[in-house]
């Protein structure tokens, strides 16, 4: 299996900060998910990013900042 490293980069960020990792097998010939190895790799996401306002407060991201970027990642 093989690793990718996921990094969130926005512009409130000074560097681009690593939030997890996710992995992945390659067969070759075969470039389509199965809906349950897509299902698996959706859930790896939102498993990295569940604790985004908690890094993001850490980070002293403003609070207006915080509240442009809710609405999108606390309902995935």
């Amino acid at each position: 299996m093989k690793k990718i490293t996921v990094y969130a980069d926005f512009d409130f960020f000074a560097t681009p900060q690593e939030i997890g990792t996710l992995g992945y097998e390659c067969v070759r010939g075969n470039y389509m998910l199965e809906q349950q190895e897509a299902s698996e790799i959706i859930e790896e996401v939102r498993t990295a990013i569940k604790d985004w306002r908690t890094t993001a407060t850490e980070l002293h991201i403003p609070h207006k900042v915080l509240e442009h970027y809710c609405n999108r990642w606390d309902n995935l």
